[in-house]
């Protein structure tokens, strides 16, 4: 029995288009991290508050989805989401620098920079310090004590987003439990019970040489909130229909990720083709 294994590519992609921008929020959605449907209402209250006119590509990313994971990141930054406009954390309302601020830990003006993605030490940022129209991307590492343009508007920012994946498509037409026990059998390996906590859609795990595999599928549900989440009762009934992680792929692919290309080739060698 055997199976084709094709690369899903690491690739940078421009998404400027609509249609482009609407395959940057990850799936499944991490509901809590999704604000309420954006309004003109709520932007024109966000930028009162604010006191400043915030970026079009912005809001219209968020009129498509109002904040949340997204499927790409940037080179040597750590960066999984944007944040949108709203009551729940995170937001781009939230006073993020109020600790910083207090504990004068940055030697650089805090004002006018608004964080829409963090990590509790660094933060990527809306900068209006120089230019109050249109506001630069800065990265700023508090832990550090620096502060970096990284581009000159949103969406030359966009422009700098890369996808990359260390996932390979198995298209054997067998399904994901299929495959978990064609590739136990062949490596002589066990694989884990599957997690959906992590990601919202179950992920099988084994180690091999001491190297990790992973499969999973590219059919999933369309968002997730965990049980123990505060807002799970709210948030459960939003879980919706079934969605394919990447949509110019089929629904019905399954996915093995691996670290170690040596994999893949022992793979080969017990009549799993590549």
């Amino acid at each position: 029995m055997s199976c084709k294994i094709l690369v899903y590519l690491t690739v940078k992609q421009n998404i400027m288009t609509n249609k482009e921008l609407k395959n940057i929020w990850s799936v499944p959605k991490y509901l809590p991290y999704i604000q309420a449907p954006l309004t003109d209402k709520i932007i024109h209250s966000a930028e009162d508050k604010l006191s400043v006119k915030l970026p079009k590509t912005y809001i219209e990313l968020l009129k498509i989805q109002n904040g949340g994971y997204i499927n790409y990141g940037l080179p040597d930054i750590q960066h999984s989401q944007i944040y949108g406009i709203g009551e729940n954390f995170p937001s781009i309302l939230d006073d993020i620098w109020g600790e910083v601020k207090s504990e004068e830990i940055v030697s650089f003006e805090l004002q006018n920079l608004i964080p829409f993605d963090s990590d509790g030490h660094c933060f990527l940022c809306f900068d209006y310090r120089i230019n109050t129209v249109e506001p630069q991307i800065t990265y700023v590492d508090v832990d550090e004590d620096t502060s970096k343009v990284i581009a000159e508007n949103f969406d030359k920012y966009l422009d700098l987003l890369e996808f990359e994946s260390y996932e390979y498509i198995i298209e054997n037409g067998f399904s994901m439990e299929e495959n978990v026990a064609i590739i136990e059998q062949k490596l002589d390996i066990k694989f884990e019970e599957p997690d959906s906590c992590s990601h919202g859609y179950p992920i099988y795990k084994s180690e091999y040489e001491g190297d990790w595999i992973w499969i999973s599928a590219n059919k999933v549900p369309g968002g997730f909130v965990r049980k123990e989440d505060k807002r799970y009762d709210e948030l459960k009934s939003q879980i919706g229909n079934s969605s394919a992680r990447f949509l110019e792929i089929s629904i019905d692919t399954v996915f093995i990720a691996v670290y170690n290309e040596a994999i893949l080739r022992k793979l080969a060698e017990n009549g799993i083709q590549t």
